[in-house]
């Protein structure tokens, strides 16, 4: 996967262990969310 992706999943789950475990794990849910719709982006070739 591209490093895009890498930084924005950690960048996710760094905010999420910020915010808490509660709260937390909903970031850690929409951040893998996020990810997976701009995965399914970049093999549709939006960003090429």
């Amino acid at each position: 996967m591209p490093l895009l992706f890498i930084g924005l999943g950690g960048l996710g789950l760094g905010t999420a262990l910020g915010v808490g475990v509660s709260q937390g794990l909903n970031k850690t849910l929409t951040a893998i969310a996020v990810m997976a719709l701009l995965y399914l982006a970049y093999k549709l070739g939006v960003f090429r």
